[in-house]
């Protein structure tokens, strides 16, 4: 067994290179799509060095293999570790700027001095990701008895490689259970193939999320005499175990997302409206308002184990109509008869065309994936594969379930929160993970459509891989400096067997050009194009001074259906996608932006701009500190914020920016209110502080008793107080769960 338990300063060392999977049914884990507002992010590259108390560790660096270090810094977590870490987003990128080679720890301790500790990290020899092998049942875990995670074995795990498991709950995010670290009790190893965790250490009614960690050890030091360094590659799945709620206890269900999104634009007419909670929910309960469309129209169904209630109106939906929604939640209730708070609200705009008669899915495609980046003569593999499966509706809701089954197993299809379709992108960073969970053969979609009733397609991508040649641009130089005003062509290596009209065993060519706020601006299918190694952009497209990425895909055809499911073109193949970037000359262009008074509030309005472009609308009260207003998807014309918070503040500031790459735009808390000194609120208090448990920000109540409270704290973030001091007087109201209140009263007696 690797490591010691010590009196040493710093008893443990790691420096690794990682991949974190998400599993959410029985047989398929993938790479965890990217979240970095929430911590998630596919591929890791991590040092830490581990204190055996918090003022153990005086600084640290980590030497690098090519010369040159980083700094260590006190974790978030644990003021015991001291760490760096970096994310990326292809195995290429990882193993480009974190190479093989000697990593050294360079530490000043409290008690042992100078340490200069090194070890290797060659090979990428990463193990087989933890599939947890008994997924279902612990979806329904007793937590008065042993809870035991079983999970698939670490292929060639010895006694010297690490395995963890822990378990942490999801309201609060505590850890509720850990295996013992390396060389401590309960430490597991690469022969563990489960993890018991003691009865009752979970509660009743409650969903947790479990990490299964896998690390393979290339290196290990113990030169730091009773410390050890370790260097080794990881893959980590993280997966839910849910305990059943006792007889009189809320499940905690909340509201979690509409489909179609708020503030949707041309949502077809034959569209139903979904509304999905985190819980299931008792059918017999719910409570929906309509605006522009006629109540009277809609039907209710509760599917998805109740967990999603779907409305679907009878006739087509009014067109070029905003159609309005709200819940009542304290009108629904969870499973188990408890009623939820608070209410949501939200609109849509629908088209203006009549849909027609159609069937409820326009197409479905399953394939296997390969990817390429270029940034000079050639592309190069970036390490990245996957399994993008899709079936695509005509209008949003169309489908009620998707199950997509293969020789590995079978998932389900979720409904996309941005287009009509239900789909699948698994990515992996290996073709072995890759074939793992789909292997080549018959990939079977069952369907329960709205209309169609239940449906069934089968695509076979045969029994061997046949990836066409990576795409290869031959004019990435000149498309550098493209004059937007003109019209450019893009050039490519020919594809064997191309055809402009799909068919079993011919190549098909899509193009797609997104901005830098992955925004599709430009795209064209394999029908339109005139070519097989060219295509032309129209003058005006893309933009001035703008960096476009560009995926330019080849796919070999396996096969072709259209007849299991009538009117309908189901498609199968492998595919090869070379990524590169294009770039533009000139100044962008941003918007205009001008403020006017409406009543007490201000409106401010925005004109020009790009199409296809996210825009932040920031307000700030000192020119120093600003927060998210809105945040507006531009089509190049006009729009306007209304600001009703600029009737509680003196002074008011605007400003409009592009949203970042990448960028999670987050809108912080905002609370305002009047404190008085007793319940016939006569008598306002003045000059009394009011803060929050949320953070450190404070505001100042005025000769009229209010205050306008700007907290530091994004929206959801779980209940909270509010803390009110006046002269030696202190008293504290709440809790609260809801986000930017208004209007609030504070009684000091």
């Amino acid at each position: 067994m690797i490591g010691s338990a010590s009196a040493v300063d710093v008893p443990l060392m790691v420096v690794l290179k990682g991949q974190n999977f998400v599993q959410s049914g029985p047989t398929v884990a993938a790479l965890i799509e990217e979240d970095r507002s929430q911590d998630e992010v596919p591929l890791v590259f991590e040092a830490f060095a581990q204190g055996e108390a918090a003022d153990s560790l005086v600084s640290g660096t980590l030497g690098l293999p090519g010369g040159g270090s980083v700094p260590l810094e006190v974790g978030e977590d644990s003021m015991k570790e001291w760490q760096y870490t970096y994310n990326a987003e292809t195995l290429l990128e990882l193993n480009t700027v974190w190479e093989d080679g000697t990593y050294t720890f360079n530490l000043t301790t409290k008690n042992d001095g100078v340490q200069s500790i090194a070890v290797d990290l060659t090979g990428d020899t990463y193990p087989n990701v933890p599939q947890i092998t008994n997924y279902n049942p612990l979806q329904t875990a007793d937590p008065t008895a042993e809870i035991t995670v079983q999970w698939a074995a670490m292929t060639g795990g010895t006694l010297n490689d690490f395995v963890m498991c822990d378990v942490v709950d999801r309201d609060t995010g505590a850890t509720v259970y850990q295996s013992g670290g390396p060389g401590m009790p309960g430490a597991l190893n690469g022969t563990s193939v489960q993890a018991v965790i003691p009865a009752d250490t979970l509660s009743p009614g409650r969903s947790y999320e479990t990490e299964v960690l896998f690390v393979k050890v290339v290196g290990v030091n113990t030169s730091y005499t009773g410390a050890t360094a370790i260097a080794g590659y990881y893959k980590l799945v993280k997966s839910t175990i849910k305990t059943p709620a006792s007889s009189g206890v809320a499940l905690g269900a909340t509201f979690e997302a509409a489909v179609p999104q708020p503030h949707t634009w041309d949502v077809a007419r034959d569209s139903a409206i979904s509304f999905r909670f985190s819980h299931p929910m008792n059918t017999g309960f719910q409570s929906v308002s309509w605006t522009g469309v006629s109540p009277s129209n809609f039907t209710y169904e509760w599917i998805d184990g109740n967990k999603v209630l779907l409305c679907h109106s009878s006739i087509d939906l009014p067109a070029d109509t905003d159609v309005g929604w709200s819940l009542d939640l304290s009108a629904f209730r969870d499973a188990a008869g408890f009623a939820l708070a608070g209410s949501e609200q939200g609109s849509f705009h629908t088209l203006p065309d009549a849909p027609g008669s159609r069937p409820d899915v326009a197409g479905i495609y399953a394939l296997k994936v390969r990817s390429f980046s270029q940034t000079g003569t050639s592309p190069v593999s970036d390490g990245m594969y996957f399994c993008d499966a899709e079936v695509e509706l005509n209008a949003y809701n169309r489908v009620k379930t998707a199950t997509l089954t293969m020789p590995g197993g079978s998932t389900v299809l979720e409904h996309s929160p941005w287009d009509p379709s239900m789909e699948l992108e698994a990515n992996y960073a290996s073709k072995t993970d890759l074939d793992r969970f789909f292997p080549n053969g018959n990939f079977t979609f069952d369907m329960a459509t709205l209309a169609d009733g239940p449906q069934s397609v089968t695509l076979s991508l045969g029994t061997s891989d046949d990836y066409p040649a990576a795409p290869t641009v031959t004019n990435l130089a000149a498309l550098q400096t493209i004059d937007p005003a003109v019209a450019t062509t893009i050039t490519w290596t020919a594809l064997a067997g191309w055809s402009a009209t799909p068919a079993v065993g011919v190549g098909v060519i899509d193009l797609e050009i997104d901005n830098s706020q992955d925004n599709e601006v430009f795209w064209v299918d394999n029908e339109s194009l005139s070519s097989g190694s060219q295509c032309v952009i129209p003058a005006g497209t893309l933009w001035p001074g703008r960096t476009y990425r560009v995926n330019l895909e080849f796919t070999k055809i396996t096969d072709l259906d259209d007849t299991s499911y009538p009117g309908v073109l189901a498609g199968a193949g492998f595919s090869s996608i070379t990524q590169f970037t294009i770039q533009t000359t000139g100044t962008p262009v941003m918007p205009a932006i001008t403020v006017e008074k409406s009543g007490d509030a201000m409106n401010v309005n925005f004109v020009g701009g790009e199409p296809q472009r996210n825009y932040v609308i920031e307000s700030s009260r000192d020119l120093f500190s600003w927060r998210t207003l809105e945040e507006r998807w531009s089509d190049g014309g006009s729009d306007f914020i209304f600001d009703n918070d600029a009737r509680y503040v003196g002074l008011r500031f605007y400003r409009l920016r592009d949203r970042l790459a990448g960028e999670q735009v987050q809108f912080k808390r905002v609370i305002q209110g009047t404190v008085w000194t007793d319940g016939t609120q006569s008598t306002p208090v003045v000059g009394a502080v009011v803060g929050t448990s949320m953070d450190a920000q404070t505001a100042v109540t005025d000769s009229n008793g209010r205050f306008f409270l700007e907290t530091d704290t994004p929206n959801g973030s779980g209940a909270y107080t509010v803390g009110v001091t006046s002269s030696a007087s202190h008293k504290d109201f709440g809790p609260y769960t809801g986000d930017q209140p208004r209007e609030q009263d504070y009684e000091m007696n």
